[in-house]
């Protein structure tokens, strides 16, 4: 990919796992409604250009002798529980200025680990830094999610008592890493026959962090008999928190402790915020039980 006489780092990703190519991603500076022409050349030769990595994504399972395994992929059905067996507790995937992680659990809430610079950092902490590495300012967990909807977790929703409904009742879960760099990183978690409402249906929602960037574009599909059904989604409130909404979109500010250990850690300021398309949200409500704001939802089927 050319802009003008200069090369800009690409790669090519399989998002179906079929080993063919089904997107070219890469990243162009551009002013507000601003044009670029940029000259793409394709060809069938196997290629030998790297990039430098502005991205990464990890997912590690310990194995008998207690040793982190990489995988790109896990997959259990519904009566198994691997949580505690995998590190970090679902994958993780980070830019220059932020990580995230999911977890490979019911809950599947989105944790956010915070950078003091702007750095790769996950391959050498394992989202678990040392007091060595926090020394020499490393990043580190910056928020205690709990149960929460974390920040942008698409979860069911219980009008009748006003609160979130974990992914609990299912068939099969997956969680997988499509892309991990140059440009960006892409985590698909999947679960097949969730009985929600009264239906069975399949969500796959997919997590695309781009380098230089510290949003995640988060695309979910409903596939099944989804009509009526209503989902959330959200940004959890901290201690001390402040929360401004306005047209699909929820911020919530706060601090509080990043751990448990309240001697070792310092309390952390956080920022949060979730945007959906206005045409799906069907209402916001403020739910101080669980400290959560919510957005509701009515997604499409397939």
């Amino acid at each position: 990919v050319m802009n003008g006489n200069e090369e800009i780092p690409s790669q090519l990703d399989d998002l179906n796992g079929d080993r063919r190519p089904d997107e070219l991603a890469f990243l162009v500076d551009l002013p507000a409604k601003g044009k670029k022409t940029l000259t793409i050349t394709l060809s069938s030769a196997k290629s030998d250009k790297t990039y430098p990595a502005r991205v990464y994504a990890e997912m590690l399972v310990s194995d008998k002798k207690g040793k982190h395994v990489p995988v790109q992929s896990v997959t259990i059905p519904g009566t198994s529980n691997i949580y505690n067996q995998m590190h970090h507790h679902g994958p993780a995937f980070e830019s220059e200025y932020a990580a995230y992680r999911i977890y490979f659990d019911n809950k599947q809430t989105i944790d956010t680990y915070g950078k003091k610079r702007p750095r790769l950092e996950l391959a050498e902490t394992m989202w678990y830094p040392s007091d060595e590495q926090l020394a020499a300012g490393y990043g580190h967990d910056n928020l205690r999610v709990f149960g929460s909807v974390g920040v942008g977790t698409l979860k069911g929703w219980d009008a009748g008592k006003r609160k979130m409904v974990h992914i609990a009742d299912f068939r099969r879960r997956e969680a997988r890493i499509l892309a991990k760099g140059p440009v960006r990183t892409i985590v698909e978690m999947r679960v097949e026959g969730w009985r929600y409402g009264g239906r069975e249906i399949d969500m796959t929602s997919r997590y695309i962090l781009y380098a230089g960037h510290s949003d995640v574009q988060v695309e979910n599909l409903i596939e099944g008999d989804s009509e009526g059904l209503v989902f959330t989604t959200g940004v959890m409130k901290m201690a001390e928190n402040r929360v401004c909404r306005q047209d699909g979109i929820i911020v919530a500010f706060g601090q509080d402790y990043p751990e448990n250990d309240t001697l070792k850690w310092e309390k952390e300021r956080v920022g949060l915020a979730v945007a959906v398309p206005q045409e799906q949200a069907v209402s916001q409500i403020d739910d101080k039980t669980s400290s959560v704001s919510y957005t509701h939802l009515t997604l499409p089927t397939n």
